[in-house]
């Protein structure tokens, strides 16, 4: 794998992007405290997270039939924007983004237990069962993937 480090968001998603009103493109890119210096692609892996997370999980949404880009046409632009012509170690990229989002979806509800968090939409139990089939994602994807 190269280095690439580059600074890095940290937390790049949906949630954390505002979009043209008329127009498919970020006018903002919101809540930057967990930036840091990195390699580029973490951030593309985790904006990409949702397309690979569980279907079974609550709250999942289906991003093409809202109406956003498959994962193959965002990856296609983000190599032709970047000048990529592959990218290199990509299901190391994901399966690190699934480990990453289970231990912070695992925080959550930890804090929830002790009833030390901000939202009432904490479950302990729901988080807890999300945390394990995201980490269960990630060592699939690293298991079976051929890394180079």
């Amino acid at each position: 794998m190269p280095d690439e480090a580059s600074i890095v968001h940290g937390d790049y998603r949906l949630g954390n992007v505002i979009l043209h009103p008329q127009e498919p493109l970020p006018v903002a890119v919101l809540d930057w405290e967990l930036s840091t210096i990195g390699h580029l692609l973490s951030d593309l892996a985790y904006l990409m997270l949702p397309y690979h997370l569980p279907r079974q999980l609550p709250e999942l949404p289906d991003l093409v039939a809202c109406g956003l880009p498959t994962e193959n046409e965002l990856l296609d632009h983000y190599r032709i924007a970047s000048g990529r012509e592959h990218l290199d170690d990509w299901p190391l990229f994901l399966a690190f983004s699934c480990f990453r989002y289970a231990a912070i979806v695992h925080g959550v509800a930890a804090r929830a237990v002790l009833g030390n968090i901000s939202s009432n939409r904490a479950d302990p139990v729901r988080d807890a069962r999300r945390a394990m089939a995201v980490a269960a994602l990630g060592r699939e994807i690293a298991t079976n993937s051929e890394i180079d």
